[in-house]
């Protein structure tokens, strides 16, 4: 999975300066297999202090994902979970 470098910028790097976005786009590699199944031994958020960021101006993970994602992480019940105006770069 990759982005189209032509709206890399705008979807990825939305407030990265253009010169460095540019270089990350061509610079993307395909996902791996092994990152959607390998498993972990253990999740560290479970043992160790962890907070979720939720990026409400991301356009590659919409922010209700976010959310879902530290609801699961239970990052949301005690204001552990922060919301900031930003894209995800």
């Amino acid at each position: 999975m990759t982005v189209e470098i032509d709206r890399f910028a705008s979807v990825f790097a939305a407030d990265v300066a253009p010169r460095i976005a540019a270089v990350l786009a061509v610079s993307q590699r395909p996902l791996a297999v092994q990152a959607l199944t390998e498993k972990a031994p253990t999740a560290a958020w479970k043992t160790k202090p962890s907070w979720g960021l939720v990026a409400t101006a991301d356009r590659a993970v919409s922010p209700e994902m976010q959310r879902y994602g530290c609801q699961r992480a239970g990052r949301n019940h005690d204001g552990a979970a922060v919301r900031v105006r930003t894209g995800n770069s």
